[in-house]
């Protein structure tokens, strides 16, 4: 029989319509991985399974808009369910990848403010106003909370139409609610028993840190935190769950009891909670009639 010889090489070789590939120690023509970088004018690297992308020497300039200074963050990738996860030229390369420049944008929050542009100096009025601005895939929004907020607050996907344009808000790499400590007291949404204190709808990660989320009453799921279908939230350093009542609302009736659920946090399904570092869900009650199910948290599906 003829057998083909192949010189090994770890080299890319061939034209533009072979390029990336090699022959492996085993006489094996394999494809080598592609990194790019997204939306930069960097040149792409072609590597085998295991070796390790080269960190670019190349930092995207600060881009100035509508008020607001958009800085580089850091670089990323996508994980398995579409969320950015930072990237670590350390890691081996397993698959083609796409590594993109993430950037840093700070809006700020006051509690009843009007005609506000998000600045610290002319803030928006709500967390609700201040995500309806967010519009860069690419950008990773912190919401400094520079005072307490009154009532229920919401992070959810709504469709904004413009003329003859319609586009669903928040648009973001993720969010950060970020409260304020002053002379040892921390900045908190006070819902004052009308609802969920802190309603999370959307698709964008979102990280709450240095927040007290209290008062939340007047609901049968989720009087503190409710976190909606596919939303992803984290408890960080400073977030603090409290003093939330599930069990003042209409209850959900199954055979002959009635069940309040997760005082503090009620997450649906397919949502996730992580907590870290200081994070606490504490003293929050839940139940009706015959029930006191989920007190603090309830997870369904």
């Amino acid at each position: 029989a003829n057998h083909s010889k192949f010189t090994v090489t770890d080299e890319v070789i061939g034209d533009d319509e072979t390029i990336g590939w090699f022959i492996d120690s085993d006489g094996t023509l394999k494809k080598k991985f592609c990194v790019s970088f997204n939306d930069l004018d960097i040149q792409p690297q072609y590597l085998a399974r295991g070796e390790k992308a080269i960190k670019p020497d190349y930092t995207p300039e600060d881009v100035t808009d509508d008020n607001f200074t958009y800085s580089f963050n850091n670089w990323y990738t996508l994980d398995n369910r579409s969320q950015f996860v930072l990237f670590t030229f350390d890691d081996p390369i397993e698959s083609d990848t796409v590594i993109y420049a993430l950037r840093d944008c700070n809006y700020y929050v006051t509690n009843g403010a009007s005609n506000g542009n998000g600045t610290e100096s002319a803030p928006f009025g709500s967390i609700e106003e201040a995500v309806s601005k967010m519009i860069n895939y690419h950008t990773i929004y912190t919401v400094h909370i520079l005072s307490d907020l009154e009532g229920s607050q919401k992070i959810e996907d709504i469709t904004i139409s413009e003329g003859d344009i319609s586009y669903t808000t928040p648009i973001a790499a993720q969010i950060i609610l970020k409260g304020v400590i002053n002379n040892g007291d921390t900045t908190k949404i006070d819902a004052n028993g009308t609802g969920t204190a802190l309603t999370i709808k959307t698709t964008v990660p979102v990280t709450i840190q240095d927040l007290i989320i209290t008062g939340g009453g007047n609901v049968s799921k989720g009087a503190g935190i409710y976190v909606g279908s596919n939303a992803t939230v984290v408890l960080d350093n400073g977030a603090i769950v409290c003093n939330n009542n599930a069990n003042n609302g209409e209850p959900t009736q199954y055979n002959d009891y009635l069940f309040a659920r997760g005082g503090g946090v009620y997450v649906y399904e397919r949502g996730s909670l992580t907590m870290r570092g200081t994070a606490k869900i504490r003293n929050n009650t839940a139940g009706h009639a015959d029930s006191d199910l989920g007190n603090s948290f309830y997870g369904c599906g």
